[in-house]
């Protein structure tokens, strides 16, 4: 297995080398993707403090209250994360297009709503519901401590959020590539999307975090430019997980088309 698949340090110069020649259109794509990141931000923003408004001039200011308003919050949160993940199935494509020598375009960030919006969204509720899931009980019981002050409270919300966080990695890592296998296999369903890419990561999972962690110095020098280096760096990353996409699948050319190994 090892001589089949890319090392890490491979994976990332061949990003670097895709990269080259492509970093105007994906500066702009990035640019463009922050920006409905800044304004769901900005959403979500305003729906706490909405929230807080009303069960404040109500009066409804007991644990219980305060409990079903971050429940709430936990909901509209979720769903504007899963709008988030639709765009970044079009991210997606767009850097595998990049990786397979393909014409790629600023519109593609939109295709997980102008093709097949239903799949997207389903694969899309799938990855991040799970994650969103694995993180509730924390969530909960940090809402509760807040609450009540109780110390056993704050002792299962840090235990819940340190196991729920390692969950929402594992599964981050199991179903990360499902956004690429959606593009290479349109008639996939869903379901099948989600069952091919857990199939393809297993014994993978610690490779792709090994390419997720190389990727911290950049980071930490990208913070040192005010976040200005992310301009950069984000695209880098991208690219590199099209790249391990290709790599996990092993693509061969069969009469102009990727021949399917899932």
């Amino acid at each position: 297995m090892t001589n089949r698949y890319k090392s890490v340090a491979a994976i990332r110069d061949d990003a670097k080398g895709f990269m080259n020649g492509n970093y105007a259109r994906a500066v702009g794509i990035v640019l463009i993707f922050f920006g409905i990141y800044y304004v769901v931000s900005m959403i979500l923003s305003a729906f706490d403090q909405i929230l807080t408004a009303i069960f404040v001039n109500s009066g409804m200011v007991s644990d219980g209250a305060v409990l079903v308003m971050d429940i709430i919050y936990g909901i509209i949160s979720l769903v504007l994360n899963i709008l988030l993940a639709i765009f970044t199935i079009g991210m997606s494509l767009f850097y595998l297009k990049i990786g397979c020598k393909a014409q790629a375009a600023a519109i593609d960030l939109f295709a997980g709503f102008r093709e097949d919006f239903s799949r997207s969204l389903q694969i899309a509720c799938r990855v991040n519901g799970s994650i969103g899931l694995a993180m509730l009980p924390g969530s909960v019981l940090l809402s509760y401590y807040i609450g009540t002050k109780q110390m056993y409270a704050l002792y299962a919300a840090v235990i819940s959020i340190l196991i729920g966080g390692i969950l929402a990695i594992y599964i981050s890592l199991t179903y990360e590539m499902s956004y690429f296998i959606m593009h290479d296999f349109s008639d996939y369903s869903s379901g099948e999307v989600i069952s091919a890419c857990r199939k393809k990561m297993k014994g993978h999972k610690w490779r792709l975090l090994g390419l997720e962690l190389s990727f911290i110095p950049y980071y930490i020098l990208a913070i040192l430019t005010l976040g200005i280096g992310m301009l950069w760096v984000y695209p880098l990353v991208r690219e590199a997980q099209a790249q391990f996409y290709l790599d996990l699948m092993n693509p061969k050319k069969v009469s102009g088309e990727w021949e399917r190994t899932v």
